[in-house]
């Protein structure tokens, strides 16, 4: 599978033949949390556009999309995302297609692989 070989950022920029450095804006002076934010958003589009070999979700072309949706559980001991996968058979407008995917197992993958899971806490959760 092609979405195994990413598992960074720089693999993703690198697949995509993408500078690195010049994607991610100068955040200096931002929130801490604004910044953390907006980087790891960066982050995570690039990364999705890579693991869907650079081809940008189209939604009206009428085949199965996947997205993530996390379950965040702030009552344990540490931070947890639950993973949970959605397909959309209809065609609505609540959801962006930046972090969608054309198959369901490289969305399981983003989702829960190890490297991914501070740029997901970082996007979901806006602590300082």
């Amino acid at each position: 599978m092609h979405y195994e070989t990413i598992n960074s950022f720089e693999d993703a920029c690198k697949y995509l033949k993408y500078d690195a450095a010049a994607i991610i804006p100068d955040v200096t002076g931002w929130p801490q949390w604004l910044a953390k934010f907006t980087i790891s958003q960066i982050k995570r589009a690039v990364i999705v556009l890579a693991i869907n070999e650079g081809k940008v979700v189209d939604y009206s072309d009428g085949t199965l999309k996947y997205e993530i949706i996390f379950y965040m559980d702030d009552q344990s001991s540490g931070f947890g995302l639950s993973f949970f996968d959605f397909v959309y058979s209809i065609s609505l407008t609540y959801c962006g297609s930046r972090l969608s995917f054309f198959d369901k197992n490289a969305a399981k993958y983003f989702a829960t692989h190890e490297n991914f899971m501070e740029l997901h806490r970082d996007a979901l959760s806006a602590t300082a």
